[in-house]
């Protein structure tokens, strides 16, 4: 198509008129084919004709000789590139030139014997970079000439898009000519002369993300396309990642076409817009936007027992939100009467406290790592059995300070671990829980401020307390819990040698689950031991075991009850108990008879206190009653008291020691009394 022709420069002012209006990109000032011959141009010498040999349409212009074809008119060729097909049979030499004025122009001249000429025409003086290459004959090369900020380069290449060699000039004072085509010697054929503005705006495509799209991740990455044509001239924009209040999230120097991208990690629950500028130097500020994601915004309060929405309270619950910043606090107040929290404008990236007391509900304070992370939080009713601890922290390795350490108790509720209850220790190392009973919970340490964290391990809450985290200097965790309980019955210290002698041994787990445990029975006497009852259990919560005994004809000797246990986290232990084995008196009614079995009806912890007690008073009363009945001297008295104490002694109610010391203790009175 000749854009010389008269509807092509009506359309050409048009264009004109639209580029100074409004920013057009691609603006292309003249394509020549030569489909409609030698239309808009002038031969100013040698003779230049129409040729089917073209380049990819039906015609093509040749000169066979010396000769200028000159474009009818002027334009303005200032940044503004121009490409061109030249073809040249064996030893023929072109040339082309931008912006002719006569005294300024840029021209590239090509020597298929091997020279490549480019240069800048100012006022007359030619400055010609010159180099040599292989011109390839009899195929149609490439020029181009692209005006760049600081200079404008040649660059030829060969009909399959080879780069043949590249060459560089300063930019010169060329602007208003023409196009002049010139055949210096030999066979030469041009096609395809474009020419185009290279001073354009930039465009933005494929933003994301956008729509609206929902993120999980609390570092977004927001990309855009960018192109711009001015990259081609050397052209350096800066592209702007801006947040919906216009603050810059990041900036990034771009010199070609490329994905430009920025991480956003200062979002907030619900909608976040942002939107790209990009600035270039020749044409200023290009805003696109703005574009849309979600974060989510809602937090969820349920019963910790069925994990069901608690949207019937009987009245509005305040939800008390701290987070920590440094030194500081920040506290935001929401309220709620359907159980649905909305969070929107609050970071969604950063970790927090809530604070929760709804009625007919145990108050909570639950430590939340992020919104992304947790959008539920459990309360658990007051009606449910639970149990009241006190943890404490106690950190020898100096890794997790009490006032940037949370504790984080979860449980696991439908089918994954939940966060329940978490706080900061503080500067008290302690924090109060309240612990649904006889559950299984997982405890976790996490530093805030480095983001270390470790497993406790599991916990079972089965009574009241305080309970011990311990940090060792390793970095090793311990959770000191309570040992198993172990209740022996019957309580006091002796068994009567009988045939059906019943022991019972209970074992309660406190705090920690029971992994194994067992319950032995053995004998022992002067000459013998033997293994009377042995059983293992794995009742993680403990039970009871009731072996009935055949102590008949083993009288004199003992039984031991030996309780060995293992833990869920690994604690091992052993409790005991040793019952004496007497005899059964013939006449239970005897006075031996029942003064032997006083013992039995006395709790085992207490029995030597109390036969101790009664032996003394009754050998006191009988001293008394000696001394009053019979006006006896103290010797009389004093043998009272020991045989007194003697008699205690035959039924095992005092030791023999007690006599022993009691009788040195008479003789040694009785002979400072009688000066011996």
């Amino acid at each position: 198509m000749n854009l010389r022709s008269e509807g092509a420069r009506f359309a050409l002012v048009i264009l004109v008129l639209l580029l100074v209006s409004a920013p057009v990109l691609g603006a292309t000032y003249q394509f020549e084919d030569f489909e409609d011959g030698l239309d808009g141009w002038t031969e100013s010498s040698g003779s230049w004709s129409i040729t089917s040999t073209s380049y990819e349409g039906t015609q093509a212009v040749e000169s066979t000789s010396f000769g200028y074809l000159r474009s009818n008119g002027t334009a303005n060729y200032t940044d503004v590139n121009a490409t061109f097909r030249v073809y040249l049979e064996p030893d023929a030499t072109s040339r082309f030139r931008l912006g002719d004025d006569g005294t300024d122009y840029y021209r590239a001249t090509v020597d298929q014997a091997g020279t490549v000429e480019f240069g800048g025409v100012s006022d007359g003086g030619v400055t010609d970079n010159t180099t040599t290459a292989t011109v390839p004959a009899d195929e149609w090369l490439l020029g181009e000439i692209r005006w760049r900020s600081d200079d404008v380069q040649f660059i030829l290449k060969d009909q399959a898009g080879n780069t043949i060699t590249t060459l560089t000039e300063p930019r010169e004072n060329v602007g208003t000519g023409q196009i002049t085509l010139i055949d210096l010697s030999g066979t030469v054929r041009f096609d395809d002369i474009t020419t185009e503005t290279r001073n354009r705006d930039a465009t933005i495509s494929n933003a994301t993300p956008s729509a609206g799209s929902l993120q999980t991740e609390s570092s977004v990455e927001l990309s855009a396309d960018v192109a711009d044509e001015d990259f081609d001239i050397g052209a350096t924009d800066t592209v702007y990642f801006l947040d919906g209040t216009g603050a810059t999230i990041s900036s990034t120097t771009v010199t070609e076409n490329r994905t430009v991208t920025a991480n956003w990690s200062g979002a907030n629950a619900g909608s976040n817009n942002w939107s790209v500028v990009v600035n270039e130097p020749a044409s200023g500020n290009t805003s696109f936007g703005p574009f849309s994601f979600e974060y989510p915004q809602n937090l969820t309060i349920k019963n910790e027992s069925d994990t069901q929405l608690l949207d019937n309270l009987s009245e509005p619950v305040t939800l008390r939100f701290y987070y920590e910043n440094g030194s500081t606090a920040e506290v935001v107040e929401r309220q709620t009467s359907n159980g649905i929290a909305s969070l929107s404008g609050l970071p969604v990236d950063r970790s927090f406290v809530v604070v929760a007391d709804a009625p007919g509900y145990l108050p909570r304070r639950i430590f939340v790592s992020s919104l992304l992370e947790q959008q539920s939080i459990y309360l658990l009713p007051s009606s449910a059995q639970h149990v009241e601890n006190l943890l404490t922290l106690q950190d020898y390795s100096g890794d997790y300070a009490p006032d940037e350490t949370v504790l984080i108790i979860q449980r696991s509720i439908n089918g994954s671990w939940e966060t329940v209850q978490g706080d900061y220790f503080g500067a008290t190392g302690e924090y109060s829980a309240q612990l649904a009973y006889n559950v299984r919970h997982r405890m976790i340490l996490r530093n805030t401020r480095t983001g270390d964290q470790k497993v406790v391990g599991p916990y079972t809450p089965i009574s009241d307390g305080t309970k011990n985290i311990k940090v060792t200097r390793e970095g090793d965790i311990e959770l000191v819990l309570d040992a198993p309980r172990v209740l022996f019955d019957p309580s006091v210290g002796s068994v009567s040698a009988v045939s059906n002698t019943q022991l019972v041994v209970t074992v309660d787990n406190q705090s920690s689950e029971l992994r194994s445990w067992s319950v032995e029975v053995i004998y022992r006497n002067q000459t013998a031991q033997e293994t009377l009852f042995l059983t293992n259990e794995t009742s993680p919560e403990g039970g009871t075991i009731s072996p009935a005994l055949d102590l008949s004809e083993r009288a004199g000797g003992n039984v031991t009850v030996l309780v060995n246990y293992t833990t869920e986290d690994g604690q091992t232990g052993q409790r005991s108990e040793t019952f004496i084995v007497r005899e059964t008196f013939a006449n239970q009614y005897s006075l031996l008879s029942v003064l032997g079995n006083i013992g039995t009806m006395i709790p085992s912890p207490n029995l030597s206190i109390f036969t101790t007690f009664i032996a003394i008073i009754v050998s006191v009363l009988a001293a008394t009653g000696v001394a009053s009945a019979f006006r006896a001297s103290t010797e009389l008295v004093g043998v009272t008291v020991v045989g007194t104490l003697a008699f205690f002694s035959i039924i095992n109610w005092i030791g023999v020691p007690i006599v022993f010391v009691s009788g040195m203790s008479l003789i040694a009175f009785a002979a400072l009394r009688r000066g011996l």
